[in-house]
């Protein structure tokens, strides 16, 4: 598959966003990652793959893909985890997913 139609495949799926506070009472407050001084928002493929952050991220909001992609930050990416892995989506291949896919982000 090429990376247009893993990202397309990614924007159509459901994802887990792990929150520190409750979203019901507290709004989403997501768990972020710095990688060699870029901002990254963190995701799960399922509640099992967010398991390790159960120390910082009581609470998980189930998302589309395309709801995390129109909701970051141009300056930020994605790290989806997985049950074995994970992988980084660089602020800049989300900038031209969403412009392919007519995504409308939210701007800093």
């Amino acid at each position: 598959r090429t990376v247009a139609e893993l990202m397309q495949v990614f924007a159509e799926e459901m994802v887990f966003l792990p929150s520190s506070t409750d979203p019901t009472r507290q709004g989403v407050n997501p768990v972020m990652s710095g990688i060699e001084g870029k901002q990254f928002i963190v995701v799960g493929t399922s509640p099992e793959s967010l398991r390790d952050l159960g120390n910082i991220a009581r609470f998980v909001v189930t998302l589309t893909g395309r709801q995390v992609l129109s909701g970051v930050a141009e300056s930020v990416g994605v790290v989806v985890k997985m049950p074995q892995g994970s992988f980084v989506v660089d602020a800049d291949l989300i900038a031209e997913a969403a412009q392919a896919f007519g995504i409308h982000r939210r701007t800093p």
